[in-house]
């Protein structure tokens, strides 16, 4: 990284990366090596089993446990003793890291950094997001620890190691766009949702050059993330909203050239800068739904499907928030329809790698519905020379998505099951890509 901040924190960062290098060993005992599910349970279990012991024993459904079957009962197994030899590294060099920073006279980094070795040491990972949001990330971002549930394909609920430490980009051209958004108003308000319980004050978005990414975020090279997932302490916290400038500058490469393949047939000029600012409106607006828009229960009653529900919920927020956006000024139309197009771009990227991992088919699951219900209402439209959106149609997708906000709301499994049989079909996408790509 060439950010001018390197220099004032590179010995603590020389820690983390060490830091880093132990995650990536626990990530590796964590999932399959095909990235297919993790191995927090046994062989022949199911859900239904896990429920009805859980009655007696809730912390099967501890999401810092793995499971194990032993005399025939499921036993749960807590992170700080399945891993406890690698907790004990981090631990330490957190400890290091920290001491680095006290030198440097950087004393909240100091603090926080210490903070996290006493948690790793205790194991006590359910204050992760807690000691996060208290952190003053202004300068440096360091996340660690058990903190997603996207690989968890049998409940939806045990958490993966994963970490990033970034470093504040205050130039970026894009930050005074990224503060627009953080006012309340550039978002929908579903009645009920957490959003009507933040003060705005409590919400930021900010951009970061990535310095350390390890496990799940490594695997995925992910462009931006939320925190905190828990309902109260959104409540209580806000959110923080993080863009990462390195993928975002691999995605926007990509996305030039795949839109010149696939929209070309539509005349888009395929403008590098507006697709990058397409995306930086994608990410901002999907972050701050993801953030602010939560429902209790969510995960009792969507079970594994949570997850993909999730994204799904704030990929149509997103979009319905553009055109909300639109009207109020804050966008123009060129915006509006550069965001559509690259959030098709996105889409088609993620089912063309659905395969890579269960957590990219959560993705996957999302946008295939999208796609398919945009066919089918006219909104796209697909032939041997590539896509069509029709723009005019647009506003099309606010029905789909009051849809899957009421099931985010108060659904269960059984009502998105009923949408993806419906629009969950991955053939006919397949064979258009394949027509394109030549394959």
């Amino acid at each position: 990284s060439k950010n001018p901040l390197l220099k004032k924190y590179e010995k603590s960062i020389d820690y983390l990366i060490k830091v880093a290098e132990v995650i990536e060993t626990i990530w590796s005992q964590q999932v399959y090596k095909d990235l297919s599910g993790i191995k927090f349970f046994p062989y022949d279990t199911t859900r239904e089993e896990i429920m009805e012991q859980a009655e007696s024993k809730p912390e099967l459904l501890d999401p810092f446990t793995i499971i194990k079957r032993i005399n025939g009962e499921l036993v749960p197994i807590h992170y700080k003793e399945i891993y406890s030899a690698e907790i004990i590294r981090v631990s330490k060099y957190l400890s290091k890291a920290a001491d680095e920073a006290k030198l440097a006279k950087n004393e909240k980094v100091a603090d926080y950094l210490s903070k996290l070795s006493n948690m790793f040491k205790k194991g006590e990972f359910e204050r992760l997001e807690e000691l996060y949001m208290s952190a003053d990330t202004s300068e440096l971002t360091v996340l660690v620890g058990p903190v997603e549930t996207y690989m968890d394909s049998l409940l939806g609920i045990k958490k993966t190691f994963q970490m990033s430490v970034g470093l504040r980009n205050n130039k970026n051209k894009y930050q005074s766009l990224l503060d627009n958004f953080v006012d309340q108003k550039s978002l929908i308000k579903p009645i009920d949702s957490t959003i009507n319980y933040v003060e705005a004050e409590n919400v930021s978005a900010r951009i970061y050059d990535a310095v350390i990414f390890a496990g799940r975020l490594r695997e995925f090279n992910i462009s931006s993330m939320n925190i905190p997932n828990e309902i109260e302490n959104v409540k209580k916290y806000g959110t923080k909203i993080e863009l990462f400038t390195n993928s975002i500058d691999v995605r926007c490469s990509e996305f030039k050239k795949e839109c010149m393949k696939y929209f070309s047939v539509q005349g888009m000029k395929c403008d590098k800068e507006k697709l990058e600012k397409g995306f930086f409106n994608m990410l901002a607006l999907h972050g701050l739904v993801d953030g602010l828009i939560k429902y209790p229960k969510a995960h009792d009653r969507l079970g594994k499907h949570f997850d993909m529900v999730r994204e799904l919920n704030a990929l149509l927020l997103a979009s319905k928030s553009v055109l909300y956006n639109l009207l109020i000024g804050t966008l123009t139309s060129d915006d509006m329809k550069y965001f559509f197009t690259v959030f098709a771009l996105y889409g088609l990227s993620v089912i063309k790698n659905r395969k890579k991992s269960f957590s990219v088919m959560q993705y996957a699951a999302g946008y295939i519905l999208i796609f398919n219900y945009a066919i089918e209402t006219g909104l796209l439209e697909l032939d041997k020379n590539g896509i069509k959106i029709n723009f005019e149609k647009i506003t099309g997708l606010s029905n789909f998505s009051t849809e899957i906000l009421n099931i985010y709301a108060k659904g269960t499994d059984a009502d998105i099951i009923r949408i993806y049989d419906e629009y969950g079909d991955f053939k006919a996408f397949d064979k258009f890509v394949a027509k394109i790509d030549g394959e």
